[in-house]
């Protein structure tokens, strides 16, 4: 099973999915958790970028980079992690290139086409948690996307992607829910599907 928990930078995606692997392994179930970027030579590149480390000047490159990314950790890590019968949880996944790619400017039907191949997860739970709380969670050495305007700017993004195929087998999460609340809502949704 692939699993993807989704949001914006702040909305938590990082702690639920260390939380839902953490609940899956007391159950017994082989899990491995992912990131995107990656930790392989495309990601860690990501990184660096990311983290102001190094300038990448074009967007489109970074699009598909990061797009490369996610068919490099699919093609060596998730689909033979899911092959030999783990549970593969994704924090981030091609949602959040769409929406904060879109930001950068680049075309959402030109990212569609370059994500064409990618394999959607078998669920997506997404974190909707206001631009505010997510801004204030964020540490004091803001990464590249870590501004106020720019994260409205994906939340936005990732509103209007609801009504397409790119949230199929979706959860949205609601950001008035405790840290607490949310692993709660995410396991009773995940039993139904184990």
């Amino acid at each position: 099973m692939h699993i993807c928990i989704e949001g914006i930078d702040g909305s938590g995606k990082s702690t639920q999915a260390a939380l839902l692997e953490h609940y899956l392994k007391e159950k017994g179930k082989d899990v491995l958790l992912t990131q995107f970027p990656s930790k392989n030579l495309i990601g860690t590149i990501l990184r660096n970028m990311i983290e102001k480390k190094i300038k990448l000047p074009s967007k489109k490159a970074i699009c598909m980079l990061f797009v490369a990314d996610m068919y490099e950790q699919y093609e060596s890590v998730i689909k033979p992690a899911i092959e030999s019968g783990k549970i593969v949880i994704c924090d981030r996944y091609a949602n959040s290139n769409k929406a904060y790619q879109a930001v950068e400017g680049i075309d959402r039907i030109w990212i569609r086409h370059l994500q064409f191949y990618i394999v959607p997860p078998n669920v997506t739970y997404f974190l909707d948690v206001p631009v505010d709380i997510c801004f204030d969670r964020l540490n004091a050495k803001k990464e590249k996307y870590e501004n106020k305007e720019f994260l409205e700017k994906v939340s936005f993004q990732y509103s209007s992607y609801k009504g397409e195929e790119v949230f199929e087998n979706k959860v949205i999460l609601k950001g008035d829910l405790t840290m607490k609340e949310t692993h709660e809502a995410i396991v009773a949704d995940l039993e139904g599907r184990l």
